[in-house]
């Protein structure tokens, strides 16, 4: 049994997302395992959520690209939201 010189603050490990540079309006392409670690099902959720506490419209879309078939979520901010 080990003794910790102190407690961890958290055993999981959060990402932050630039929200101002995905939500600039230019079409964003985020990668698993490069750009987020989640399903990416759990990312187009977080990334509408955060539009909608920002009121920003958003495009969000999960997909299998390249022969490799890499999951990636595109992300297109489209303005305010109504």
């Amino acid at each position: 049994m080990r003794v910790l010189a102190e407690f961890p603050l958290d055993g999981v490990r959060r990402r932050r997302y630039d929200w101002d540079l995905l939500f600039d309006g230019r079409p964003r392409e985020l990668e698993r395992g490069v750009d987020f670690d989640c399903l990416p099902s759990s990312l187009v959720r977080t990334v509408r959520r955060a539009a909608r506490r920002r009121r920003v419209a958003v495009l969000v879309r999960s997909y299998f690209r390249g022969e490799d078939r890499r999951a990636v979520v595109a992300v297109e901010a489209l303005g305010p939201s109504r």
